[in-house]
């Protein structure tokens, strides 16, 4: 395995542990019973608010907060969907 690939791993590995110890906040605080959605989804969606946030605000150009929020919007729809799933199973 090379440097680039180990840091690739790295990173993967602290996004499933961050997504973990958001999962844990979130089921501490009981805070999926607004929603009535499974705490590991909601740890999901933050995961990837941050990451969608990350992502512009490094951009070399001004961020741009259409593209921001066109990024958001994706995430929203994933997280739905993957709750209305949820729901189905």
């Amino acid at each position: 395995m090379n440097e680039a690939e180990m840091e690739e791993m790295r990173i993967k590995l602290n996004r499933i542990q961050l997504m973990k110890d958001l999962t844990r906040v979130i089921n501490c605080h009981s805070m999926e019973n607004g929603s009535d959605t499974p705490d590991f989804i909601l740890g999901e969606f933050l995961a990837d608010c941050l990451e969608e946030f990350d992502k512009e605000i490094s951009h070399p150009e001004r961020p741009t907060h259409a593209k921001f929020l066109r990024g958001c919007l994706a995430v929203f729809v994933k997280a739905r969907d993957a709750r209305e799933q949820w729901h189905v199973d």
